[in-house]
């Protein structure tokens, strides 16, 4: 299900839908249900309409609707070839690839968005298929360029892997599912449970993932993110990182970087993401696994110095640090007397 507006798209395995009991409206595997005139629509044009096989999974993005599923074909009766997945803008199907190529080889099971990208993911290797990019369970179509590209090595290598779900939460792309190694065999090892940072471009594990026991293989089947730094996973575990989960568990998204000004000076550090003015002691909430750049400045009009920095930075310049875990820096500020302030000598 999915509702884009007024409208409720569902989507499944049927060939009709019923306004009226008695009056059947052929539609392919995909309809429209019109939540204000209470009455049933095919999506199609020229003739045709629906899909050519089951659907997976809807994702709306705006006005637009993504569609995946075991189909080759849209608009049947006036059909289009769309490998697994194609867009309905609300008046005619399209397909979501780009020169000779479009759609996926194998299911898409996850989708997720931001202002500029369709993520997608699921047990496929291929995009765009007819001018083929290898894409290995995990993939973005980019809105502006109409153009498919990789998030690094993907997830996976093994043929079972998959990926079952996908949240975006700030700039971490979340993926669950049932794999254990981020970009290639060689990769990073993960359990279950992989994020990608949208501004670093890499993929990190997510500590210890989620853990079955003896003859509980685990999986995460479906995840949610909220405003409130948490991401809920669920699935089938016993364990998400180093606590007891019977099958649901949460993970916090965002940590604590907390300056402390201190000495007897007057000075201000502030941040390279812009949400850092701090003169005194100050705690903010910030997404792992990006650089974070912190400045220390005298105050204006004051007479004092700045002196050094202590906690997770050191020196006098610039501090660049890799935010990764919950972090506390000092900045150190000293007056300084001006003898010649009140005309002594």
């Amino acid at each position: 299900l999915a509702l884009i507006d007024d409208g409720l798209y569902v989507g499944g395995e049927f060939t009709e839908v019923f306004s009226d009991p008695n009056v059947p409206i052929a539609a392919n595997n995909i309809a429209r249900w019109d939540t204000t005139a209470q009455s049933w629509s095919a999506l199609g044009s020229n003739g045709g309409n629906g899909l050519g096989g089951r659907v997976d999974e809807l994702h709306a993005v705006g006005s637009d609707l993504y569609v995946s599923g075991f189909f080759f074909e849209v608009n049947i009766g006036a059909a289009l070839s769309a490998h697994r997945l194609a867009r309905w803008d609300g008046v005619q199907w399209s397909t979501v690839g780009s020169g000779a190529g479009e759609g996926v080889n194998r299911q898409i099971l996850g989708f997720a968005h931001d202002d500029e990208y369709l993520y997608v993911a699921g047990n496929f290797t291929v995009v765009n298929v007819g001018a083929d990019i290898p894409a290995a369970r995990v993939a973005r179509w980019h809105f502006g360029s109409q153009q498919w590209s990789t998030l690094g090595g993907g997830i996976g290598w093994h043929p079972d892997d998959i990926v079952w779900t996908l949240a975006l939460v700030g700039n971490e792309l979340y993926a669950g599912g049932d794999f254990s190694e981020v970009e290639g065999a060689s990769g990073t090892p993960v359990s279950k449970i992989a994020r990608w940072n949208t501004q670093s471009e890499q993929w990190r594990a997510l500590g210890q993932g989620v853990i079955g026991s003896a003859g509980f293989p685990e999986v995460i089947l479906s995840m949610a993110g909220d405003a409130s730094d948490y991401l809920y996973v669920g699935g089938k575990f016993r364990q998400s990182g180093d606590k007891s989960a019977q099958n649901i568990g949460r993970y916090v998204t965002r940590g604590n970087l907390t300056i402390d000004i201190q000495g007897n000076g007057r000075g201000r550090v502030t941040s390279s993401t812009g949400d850092i003015q701090c003169a005194s002691h100050c705690q903010s909430r910030q997404e792992w696994d990006q650089t974070i750049t912190l400045t220390a400045t005298p105050m204006p009009g004051s007479v004092s110095q700045f002196e050094g920095w202590g906690g997770a930075c050191g020196g006098q310049g610039v501090c660049t640090l890799m935010f990764d875990q919950d972090t506390v820096v000092t900045a150190n500020f000293s007056s300084v007397v001006d003898l010649h302030a009140d005309g002594f000598e």
